[in-house]
């Protein structure tokens, strides 16, 4: 830790022999940060009953009795049509930005702490939703375990194919007939 990026080493006793050792680079473990964002989610899903036009008239009334002073998480509980966070007010927890889309999280990272948002589509159908909060989330931890899975899977890998090219081998017959 203590040499400079270029220094070696004076010669070093192991059980394996002696080791010189040059200290290319070397770079301190940095923090992981990651974004993540709470918010408040009301569904409107379009289907044979409910049609496109529908479900966006459906979201906007929402949305005008949200900004008239009803309670968002009233108005999810009743309306709502994500099974998931319906019967928590809205309430999606914690998640990063992207986790529900593109165009969920654009729409989610434009709105400040506290604002509700226009209805807006997505596959799977009409959103409103309220962001409640921003952090950003040490994620060291699980991205050094990622990291670590991801190498022991490529070498596992490898590992496969070097032993199915040398069982190929081992059973391929070459017959060589020379001109005689």
């Amino acid at each position: 830790r203590e040499m400079e990026p270029g220094q070696f080493t004076d010669p070093i006793r192991s059980p394996a022999g002696f080791h010189i050792v040059k200290d290319n680079d070397h770079r301190e473990n940095r923090q992981i940060m990651a974004e993540e964002f709470r918010a408040n989610h009301i569904l409107i899903e379009t289907n044979e009953l409910v049609s496109e036009q529908d479900a966006m008239q459906i979201a906007r009334d929402l949305r005008q009795r949200i900004v008239d002073g009803e309670d968002f998480a009233e108005l999810a509980r009743e309306r709502s049509d994500d099974p998931t966070s319906a019967n928590l007010g809205g309430d999606m927890g914690w998640f990063p930005p992207q986790q529900f889309g593109d165009r969920f999280g654009a729409m989610l990272t434009s709105l400040e702490d506290g604002e509700v948002s226009e209805p807006f589509q997505s596959q799977a159908g009409w959103h409103i939703i309220q962001r409640v909060g921003f952090r950003e989330t040490d994620v060291t931890d699980e991205a050094m375990a990622n990291m670590a899975r991801q190498t022991i899977m490529q070498r596992r890998a490898e590992s496969e194919v070097e032993s199915y090219i040398r069982q190929m081998r081992e059973e391929a017959f070459v017959e060589i007939r020379l001109p005689g």
